[in-house]
């Protein structure tokens, strides 16, 4: 006698950043004889893997399996196989693998951005224009990265950074504007590390006195 691979896979998800399995309980193929029923002295194990690397992720007896943990938009594909052990045998039978099940975890909200700046100074060589920011996350994930850019045109550079870790920035920078109107324009990149991302772009208009 052999187990049938494991049939009827299905994959749901909900709100939350996990994804639940169900399936039929096996037979064995040659009677149809569902384990539990005729075959009493006997244990159904049921091993799921990540399809991705043949990795198991857990055994379990039941027909249904909560995957938790996961981030949001996730997507896994598992199989199954199952194992019948019998003490009268003194070994166990392993199905061959199931076809394959996919399901994923719903997309996250991406962080918050707020930002305080001064929209328009006047002058020249103004050393105390500050940009200051703090960025936060709706689904408690730790934010990865929190980066302030210069941008000209295609160009972004690099200026500032949440080096602490903790949501917040400034950056100072001296707006110079001698005859005509300056502009300076910025983008803020927040990303959590469920790799959720929000991005806020802003100008900052320099005029002349006078």
């Amino acid at each position: 006698y052999e187990p049938l691979a494991p049939v009827n896979l299905t994959a749901s998800n909900d709100e939350e950043k996990q994804i639940t399995l169900n399936w039929d309980a096996v037979t064995l193929d040659e009677n149809s004889v569902t384990f539990g029923d005729q075959v009493t002295d006997g244990t159904v194990t049921y091993d799921i893997y990540d399809n991705s690397d043949n990795s198991l992720i857990v055994s379990t007896n039941s027909t249904t399996y909560t995957h938790t943990g996961l981030g949001y938009s996730t997507s896994k594909t598992y199989y199954l196989k199952a194992r019948y052990t019998n003490s009268q045998w003194g070994s166990e039978i392993i199905s061959d693998s199931s076809s394959t099940i996919s399901g994923s975890t719903p997309a996250g909200q991406p962080p918050t951005i707020d930002t305080t700046y001064t929209a328009n100074v006047v002058g020249t060589d103004l050393n105390d224009d500050t940009i200051t920011a703090t960025s936060t996350d709706p689904n408690g994930f730790a934010l990865s990265s929190f980066i302030l850019y210069s941008v000209d045109g295609v160009t972004e550079t690099q200026v500032a950074t949440d080096d602490d870790s903790d949501g917040s920035l400034s950056y100072t920078f001296a707006a110079n504007a001698v005859d005509d109107l300056t502009t300076y324009d910025w983008k803020l990149i927040s990303t959590d590390e469920a790799s959720e991302t929000a991005t806020e772009e802003f100008t900052i208009n320099a005029y002349p006195i006078g």
